[in-house]
């Protein structure tokens, strides 16, 4: 569920309604960049929080919107407030390679959306064709006009975030999700922890340190 910088009405009597159900639902809310929206959709019953915007790959929000957040800053400062009440935030956007992944992770985010980096395997919805000689997929986000056109994000005005393209095949995710394991495995010891608790508290300990 999209928080709508929290101008959407089932934003915030969602979470009640799901949670009244007798099914045994996990409600996850987002995408959120502040801590006054994690607040809200905290307090209204929210199991989960998905931070970011503007960050993924064929995203333009922040060229379209003028609108901005740092993805890491703000995985931080939500995870400081969500942590009290026991939500975990999911890192949603940007995550392009295992570096990418493990610096999602290291601010304390306990799930990382792969949508771009899993979009050409073959078990992702779409078919494959051939562009300029290379054996490819169609990509689209949810925020892009084909993925509106189609009826997957029903809006009574169309404002594009996002572009449609096409994504390079990668085979089958059962062999690219191993190379990211052993990849993440490499930048743990690189980084010279054991696990992500170990990671996670080392940033927090200011024993770890990213810098450009």
């Amino acid at each position: 569920m999209r928080a709508s910088n929290l101008s959407n009405h089932f934003v915030l009597v969602g979470p009640p309604r799901v949670h009244d159900c007798s099914l045994m639902l996990i409600f996850i809310a987002g995408n959120m960049v502040m801590c006054e929206q994690a607040t809200v959709l905290t307090a209204a019953g929210a199991d989960g929080l998905c931070v970011g915007m503007g960050s993924g790959s064929i995203c333009i929000t922040q060229e379209v919107m003028a609108v901005r957040h740092i993805q890491a800053t703000t995985i931080y400062a939500i995870m400081e407030f969500a942590s009290k009440f026991g939500v975990p935030v999911i890192a949603d956007g940007g995550i392009g390679n295992v570096g990418h992944i493990i610096k999602a992770l290291a601010p304390r985010a306990g799930v990382v959306m792969m949508g771009g980096l899993l979009a050409g395997t073959e078990e992702a919805p779409g078919e494959y064709f051939y562009h300029k000689g290379k054996h490819v997929k169609i990509y689209c986000s949810m925020g892009s006009l084909k993925a509106m056109e189609q009826g997957m994000m029903a809006e009574s005005g169309k404002g594009s975030r996002s572009i449609s393209g096409d994504i390079q095949d990668k085979g089958s995710v059962k062999q690219f999700l191993p190379y990211l394991y052993i990849g993440a495995q490499h930048s743990l010891q690189d980084i010279g922890v054991r696990c992500v608790a170990e990671l996670q508290k080392g940033v927090m300990e200011g024993k770890v340190r990213f810098a450009s």
